[in-house]
């Protein structure tokens, strides 16, 4: 099934490749808009079409969204060579358990640019600007296909002239396999300005296409991503990006973006409600052949979805697993299950688990929780439903969860054993 869905995607996605291979050159008008968006894709040298599954999605691929678990607001600013500066937001809202909604602008602005008269002589000053805002949507088709579309509005203004425009973004996102996941985009769809000249020249942006891999394993801290990227009318550029998990909540990044090197990383500061994230990225300026710097901010927020311990109760009753047992000391094997290691000394209903992002854990998952207690032959052990977790932060090997649902009397405990709860 999800093999068909993403092969019906792929040929439409060639479809569209070769109808708008037929138009006329646009040219290279929306330079900006290929300049990237945040650290961590720029660090790994933009490999970062199967990579994206948070607020960033928007803009490298739509489809990532549908991974997005948290409300988060992603900022990054830059100063560019020829007096350039950018910022660019992006902000995510998960709907629910199919798809996230979410918004960005870029922009990009030259101040201070000097209008000269025809004797050379200094006549004026005026300034250029350029905003892109993006509305963009992603979900899954299936739970190993996703797909996510992006419609954005353009504005420009350049000395006494403007122009204004729309055009649209597509892509998908296929796990092939447990280890590795394909992604397709197409940018630029119909994307059109129109300058308020005399002549009202319109401007059409070159279709691109994106394709990229990801390749990682549990138990091993690099990722792997390469992309093959083609403008239309132009040569195709390889692109690659390594990503290593230094430690719990510091990731190191490089990357070659079309045979130029670049690096950077990402640091998390987890508070107790919001997760923070600083990132920064040393790589080339795509318009000049200088190295830039770009510093990112992303504070997101996990969305709470309360049920009452009785209602996952009897969720958990549906899936025709009892509430509680006795079951042999020798059949439990705790090794199959995600084990409580630690309680929070100051926050009881705080703890760490001992699986964390290599072994598929991600922010908002819920845990079923169990606690095991000897009978009196002590033969036998008493399997006892007792709450549900929810994993707030995510390490590469360890959790942070948060006992949400709890049966009365009972409370956190080290040795208490988890699973993930079936959706």
């Amino acid at each position: 099934m999800s093999k068909n869905i993403f092969t019906i995607f792929c040929l439409i996605f060639l479809a569209l490749s070769n109808v708008l291979a037929d138009v006329e050159e646009g040219g290279q008008p929306g330079a900006f808009l290929r300049m990237g968006l945040g650290t961590e894709a720029m660090a790994m040298g933009r490999a970062y079409t199967a990579v994206a599954s948070d607020a960033t999605a928007l803009y490298w691929n739509p489809a990532g969204l549908a991974f997005a678990k948290q409300l988060a607001v992603h900022a990054t600013s830059m100063r560019l060579p020829w007096d350039r500066q950018g910022q660019q937001l992006a902000f995510a809202v998960p709907l629910g358990p199919r798809g996230t909604l979410a918004a960005g602008w870029l922009h990009l602005t030259i101040d201070d640019i000097e209008a000269r008269n025809r004797t050379g002589a200094l006549d004026d000053y005026f300034s250029s600007m350029e905003s892109a805002y993006f509305v963009s949507y992603g979900f899954f088709l299936h739970p190993t296909v996703s797909f996510g579309a992006s419609a954005k509005w353009i504005q420009q203004t350049l000395y006494d002239h403007a122009a204004k425009g729309a055009g649209f973004d597509m892509g998908i996102l296929y796990q092939m396999h447990p280890h590795v996941r394909l992604g397709f985009t197409l940018k630029d769809l119909s994307t059109r300005i129109r300058w308020n000249t005399d002549s009202e020249t319109i401007e059409t942006y070159p279709l691109r296409l994106h394709a990229g891999v990801l390749f990682f394993k549990q138990n091993f801290p690099f990722h792997l991503s390469l992309e093959y990227r083609k403008i239309h009318n132009q040569t195709g550029s390889l692109h690659a990006g390594l990503q290593y998990a230094l430690w719990p909540g510091l990731t190191v990044c490089a990357g070659l973006d079309n045979s130029e090197w670049a690096l950077g990383g990402q640091m998390d500061l987890p508070l107790k409600q919001v997760d923070i994230r600083l990132g920064y990225a040393l790589g080339k300026d795509p318009l000049s052949d200088d190295y830039v710097h770009r510093f990112s901010l992303q504070v997101a927020h996990q969305i709470k979805r309360r049920k009452s311990f009785s209602a996952i109760r009897d969720e958990v009753n549906q899936d025709r697993e009892p509430y509680e047992q006795i079951v042999r000391k020798q059949d439990v094997d705790r090794e199959k299950y995600i084990q409580v290691i630690k309680i929070s000394e100051k926050y009881s209903q705080y703890g760490i688990v001992n699986r964390g992002k290599i072994h598929g854990l991600e922010p908002g998952q819920d845990l079923i929780l169990y606690r095991l207690i000897a009978t009196s032959d002590m033969e036998n052990i008493r399997q006892i439903l007792i709450g549900v977790l929810e994993v707030v932060r995510v390490g590469e090997r360890e959790a942070t969860v948060q006992a949400v649902h709890m049966r009365k009397g009972f409370l956190l405990q080290v040795g208490d054993l988890c699973r993930l709860k079936r959706e």
